[in-house]
C-alpha cells in the first residue's frame, strides 16, 4: 500500500517520502560543510601560525601544502551553500556572505600565487641538482592551482553578486 499523501501549506499533496528527506541532506550537507571549513583552518592556522618559519623556503613549502589543501575549503564552503540552499535558508544574505566569502578566497588565491611566485625566484638558487626538478614541478603545480582557485573564485564571486 503506497504511503498517503500529505498536504503542503499551499494544498498540494506530496509523497512523504519526500518531505522526510529533504531535511535531513540540508543538516549533512551544512554539518560536512562546517566540519570541513572548521578543520581546513585549524589546518591552516597551525601551518601557518604555529608552524612559522622566517625564510622563503619554508614559505615555499607553506604555499603550496596550501594550494593542495584549498580545494577542501572550497568543497565545504560549496557544502554550507547546498545545505542553506535545501534548507530553504538561501536567503539574499546568505547568498551575498557566501558570495563575499568567495571572493575574498579568490583574492587570497591570487595574493598567494604572487608571494609563491616572489619565493620561487628566491628559492630556485638554493636547490640542488637532485631535487630541482621536484621542485619546478611543485612550483608549476602550485601556481596552476592558484590561477584555477583564482579565476574560479572571481567568476562565482561576480556571478553571485549580480543574481538576484
Amino acid at each position: 500500500m503506497p504511503a498517503s499523501p500529505i498536504l503542503t501549506p499551499q494544498g498540494a499533496t506530496r509523497p512523504l517520502e519526500a518531505r522526510s528527506f529533504k531535511p535531513m541532506v540540508s543538516t549533512l550537507l551544512l554539518g560536512v560543510g562546517v566540519a570541513l571549513l572548521i578543520a581546513t583552518l585549524i589546518d591552516f592556522g597551525i601551518l601557518w601560525i604555529v608552524q612559522h618559519q622566517s625564510n622563503s623556503q619554508w614559505e615555499f613549502a607553506a604555499l603550496s601544502t596550501t594550494f593542495d589543501n584549498f580545494s577542501l575549503l572550497l568543497i565545504g564552503l560549496a557544502a554550507v551553500a547546498a545545505g542553506l540552499h535545501l534548507g530553504n535558508a538561501g536567503s539574499l544574505l546568505n547568498q551575498r556572505v557566501l558570495t563575499v566569502i568567495a571572493f575574498l578566497l579568490g583574492l587570497c588565491a591570487a595574493l598567494g600565487a604572487l608571494l609563491l611566485v616572489t619565493d620561487f625566484f628566491d628559492v630556485r638558487n638554493k636547490v640542488d641538482g637532485v631535487t630541482r626538478d621536484a621542485f619546478y614541478t611543485t612550483m608549476a603545480k602550485s601556481v596552476t592551482l592558484a590561477v584555477i582557485y583564482t579565476i574560479t573564485l572571481f567568476v562565482t564571486g561576480i556571478r553571485g553578486l549580480r543574481s538576484r
